[in-house]
C-alpha cells in the first residue's frame, strides 16, 4: 500500500511537470509570435483622430471612472507615444535581444490592460496644469513621430518597465493597446458626465 501510494505521488508530480513544461512552451511560442506580429502602417490613425476629438472635453472629470481628468489621459497617452518613438529611433538595433515575459504575453494576446493597476513612469506623467496649446503641440509631434516609424529598423527597441524590451513591432502593439486603454477611460468619463448632466436637466 505504501509503495503504491509513493508511486501514485510520483506519477502526479511527473504529470504536473509535463503540464508545466507544455504550458511554458505554449506561452513562449505565443509571446514570440506576438512580438513578431506586424501592425498596419496606419495602425494608430483612428486613435489619433479620436484623441483629437476629445480635446473639447479636457476639463471633464468623473471620480467613479478615474481619479484624473480627460486632459490627463490625453496628455499621458501622447507623452507615451512620443517617448517610445524617440526611444526606438535612438536605440541601437544590434543590441536587441528577445526575452520572454508572461505578463506581456497576456496583455498582448487580449489587447487589454487592467484599469488602475499600472503605474506610469514619472517621465510620462502629465504636469499639474495641462494647457491646451501643449496638448496640440504633443499631438502634432505624435503624428510626425508615428510617420517616422516606417523608416526605423525592425530591431529598434524600447524598454518597458514591466513588459521588458520591445522591438519595433511589439512597441507598435503596446502603443495601440495603451492608447486604446486610455481612450476607453476617456469615453467612459464623458459618458457618465453627460448622463449626469442630462439627468439634472
Amino acid at each position: 500500500m505504501v509503495t503504491s501510494d509513493v508511486n501514485f505521488r510520483r506519477m502526479i508530480k511527473k504529470a504536473m511537470v509535463t503540464v508545466l513544461i507544455a504550458f511554458s512552451a505554449v506561452l513562449l511560442t505565443t509571446d514570440y509570435l506576438l512580438m513578431q506580429k506586424d501592425m498596419d502602417p496606419n495602425f494608430l490613425a483612428l486613435e489619433m483622430t479620436d484623441l483629437e476629438s476629445k480635446l473639447p472635453y479636457c476639463d471633464y472629470r468623473e471620480g467613479s471612472v478615474s481619479k484624473v481628468s480627460v486632459a490627463w489621459h490625453i496628455d499621458h497617452s501622447l507623452k507615451v507615444i512620443n517617448r517610445i518613438t524617440d526611444s526606438l529611433r535612438s536605440s541601437n538595433a544590434k543590441d536587441y535581444r528577445y526575452t520572454p515575459n508572461p505578463l506581456r504575453t497576456l496583455v498582448f494576446a487580449t489587447g487589454k490592460m487592467r484599469r488602475g493597476k499600472g503605474r506610469a513612469p514619472e517621465v510620462v506623467l502629465p504636469p499639474d496644469t495641462i494647457k491646451m496649446n501643449d496638448l496640440l503641440t504633443q499631438w502634432e509631434d505624435a503624428k510626425q513621430n508615428l510617420r517616422f516609424l516606417d523608416s526605423v529598423d525592425q530591431q529598434s527597441h524600447f524598454r518597458h518597465p514591466v513588459f521588458g524590451v520591445l522591438n519595433l513591432k511589439a512597441s507598435k502593439r503596446f502603443i495601440a493597446i495603451h492608447t486604446g486603454h486610455h481612450l476607453e477611460i476617456i469615453k467612459d468619463i464623458i459618458k457618465v458626465r453627460e448622463r449626469i448632466t442630462n439627468y439634472k436637466n
